[in-house]
């Protein structure tokens, strides 16, 4: 059974079609971009969704001094 490719997929094949490459970006290129940034918008809606219910959850947890590891949110890739 085939399954259509992830948001993630469809950059990363652009990207390797466009890389080194001399000639122009094609149309199916360009719509393979449009759905990737569509499909996004779609994830990046339910992640901070998620986001904000574990920061409900982790304030719950807070009030009941249950040990956790704080403060692992959208700011992770900073730590």
């Amino acid at each position: 059974m085939e399954t259509p490719p992830s948001f993630t997929n469809r950059l990363g094949t652009v990207a390797y079609q466009l890389y080194e490459s001399t000639t122009g970006v094609t149309v199916t290129q360009k719509e393979n971009i449009k759905i990737t940034k569509e499909e996004y918008q779609i994830f990046r809606s339910k992640l901070d969704s998620l986001i904000t219910q574990v920061k409900v959850l982790e304030l719950k947890l807070d009030a009941s001094s249950i040990p956790y590891t704080k403060g692992k949110d959208e700011n992770w890739k900073k730590d």
